[in-house]
């Protein structure tokens, strides 16, 4: 079924959609700094948002659904995986039949969106856009968070000014981030050679080497840093360090 997307301010029809974006900036004036970085994608959850507490908590209360001990961060970091069926299969040590995986990602849901008036910006997030925007540098969110949530989530954080594109999810399910950021990068008109990816996962590293994007991970909590670590790419503390190690250094913060 074709979507609508809005891009720079007009209603598009988009065959191949397969996130609705909202953008508020033209991207082709972003500069290009000796790294060659042109714009700077940002993951949401657990890179710019610090809610890692928040999902684990909430996939404690799925877990209990499908009758499993609830589980502490060391391992959510070791068994987190993408899409979250799988994640709650590898914990339980057992298959799911649909119905056991559509009631834990109710509760999942249940939990987490009570929590989210509480959630906040990771401590340096603030900082580390407001850093890319004084460099003339595109940004924008690639999440895999429903859309109607994140652009609440966003606008609420004051991040949005910042942004020229806010992509979240318009469909169940989700699966690997790789085709979503090849859309992202299309609908923007950056060269993959040219982007930035930070993000907390995994999946955000999966998804940068699949298109050819430069990639920095975030120790956000999704994962321990030596899973991180063990994709061969620069892993940050920091928000700020995720933009040095990316090839736009900070003098000092």
């Amino acid at each position: 079924m074709d979507q609508l997307r809005t891009v720079d301010g007009q209603l598009r029809m988009d065959n191949d959609a397969q996130a609705l974006t909202i953008s508020r900036m033209p991207e082709s004036a972003g500069s290009v700094n000796r790294s060659g970085i042109r714009h700077v994608v940002w993951d949401w959850n657990a890179t710019l948002w610090d809610d890692h507490e928040a999902a684990r908590q909430s996939a404690n209360l799925a877990l209990a659904r499908l009758n499993v001990a609830p589980i502490d961060e060391a391992t959510f970091q070791r068994h987190y995986t993408r899409p979250w069926r799988s994640f709650y299969e590898t914990v339980a040590r057992r298959r799911l039949a649909d119905e056991e995986w559509l009631a834990a990602e109710a509760e999942y849901h249940r939990g987490y969106n009570s929590q989210i008036a509480e959630i906040r910006l990771a401590k340096d997030a603030l900082d580390a856009v407001r850093e890319v925007a004084a460099r003339g540098i595109g940004q924008s969110v690639l999440s895999m968070w429903r859309q109607d949530l994140l652009e609440a989530e966003v606008a609420r954080s004051g991040l949005a000014p910042y942004l020229s594109m806010v992509d979240g999810r318009v469909r169940p399910g989700g699966g690997p981030k790789a085709s979503y950021l090849k859309t992202h990068l299309h609908t923007l008109g950056v060269l993959p050679a040219h982007a930035l990816v930070v993000g907390d996962a995994v999946d955000d590293f999966d998804a940068a080497r699949e298109v050819g994007a430069k990639c920095v991970l975030y120790e956000g909590g999704t994962h321990s840093r030596e899973t991180l670590s063990a994709t061969g790419v620069r892993v940050a503390g920091t928000l700020l360090d995720a933009l040095s190690f990316g090839g736009l250094p900070i003098d000092s913060y």
